[in-house]
């Protein structure tokens, strides 16, 4: 479809995807991962959406990439391609039909499908595979592979896939995902060892970009400085002080004097956006809803530098 396509798209949301592709570079600065499994804690977190996007911008960048349907319970993919998904990845494994007769390309150049193909009876068997691991060995020396695959807390595909590819994303929906939940899927990665890159904060809306710490991304702030009437550049501290200056002296006086103004601040935000999260600072807050919290911190603690 060609919406998948971002190559002429500037908004925020694909600019956020474009640092999640520029930070996964800097993840293994030596040897940096050329399979990539995206899955979440439940459904419906968005982890097939950001697997599209993220392997249509590695293509855009000029890397050949494989996108693989391997949620054989689910399969998506080929609809939001709009192309034939009866014949995919279970036939592959299963040596009834050939790679390369079933490898789709798409509207971004340099980008292939492999779409899920029919649902076998055994989904875990299929992806836990030898097969399935020389599969994603192979397409991993000529291309960029990323593994759509299912959720980690229902079924143990993903972590079979995980231990076949170089490391996984989790993808965690702003407000629904629960970091219980973000804990026990990390952990079901860590008892098989597989790598777990970091996560991906998903639909996160306008209004709490300001307030959300973790990983980098665009939000609403509040700069140190503004300018007066007068064209002057001055502290915001210096205007809290001028307002409760005249706070005080209407008091004393009984009202009267006009309120202060300052000129109006401008704001960023992003709406809908995603941003890459280090693993260790989401799982360090306390329990309750993957998000912005009251009392978090102002600061904001990234994992990796925003690079232009």
């Amino acid at each position: 479809m060609d919406s998948v396509s971002l190559a002429r798209d500037r908004g925020a949301a694909a600019e956020a995807l474009r640092q999640l592709r520029t930070n996964l570079r800097f993840v293994r600065v030596d040897n940096p991962p050329r399979s990539i499994v995206v899955t979440s804690a439940n459904q419906s977190e968005g982890k097939s959406t950001i697997a599209t996007h993220l392997a249509s911008l590695l293509a855009e960048s000029g890397q050949p990439t494989v996108l693989i349907d391997a949620d054989l319970r689910r399969p998506v993919l080929a609809q939001h391609f709009d192309v034939d998904g009866s014949v995919g990845l279970t036939q592959v494994i299963a040596g009834s039909v050939d790679l390369a007769d079933v490898l789709v390309p798409t509207s971004q150049d340099g980008l292939l499908l492999l779409p899920a193909g029919r649902i076998p009876p055994n989904p875990s068997e299929i992806v836990g595979s030898g097969r399935m691991k020389s599969l994603i060995k192979g397409l991993s020396q000529s291309y960029m592979v990323v593994i759509d695959a299912p959720p980690l807390l229902p079924v143990t595909d993903a972590e079979l896939l995980t231990v076949a590819a170089d490391g996984a994303l989790l993808v965690v929906r702003h407000g629904k995902t629960r970091r219980e939940q973000v804990s026990l899927a990390s952990q079901n990665l860590e008892r098989v060892n597989g790598n777990l890159l970091g996560f991906v904060m998903n639909m996160v809306p306008k209004k709490d970009m300001g307030s959300v710490v973790y990983g980098y991304g665009y939000g609403s702030y509040s700069p140190q400085y503004y300018y007066g009437e007068d064209g002057s550049k001055k502290r915001r501290s210096e205007e809290r002080a001028t307002r409760r200056t005249a706070r005080k002296a209407r008091r004393q006086d009984g009202g009267g004097l006009p309120p202060q103004h300052s000129a109006p601040v401008h704001h960023e935000a992003v709406d809908e956006a995603t941003r890459f999260v280090a693993a260790e600072d989401l799982l360090a807050e306390p329990s309750g809803h993957a998000g912005p919290t009251p009392k978090a911190p102002p600061a904001a603690r990234v994992k990796f530098p925003p690079v232009r």
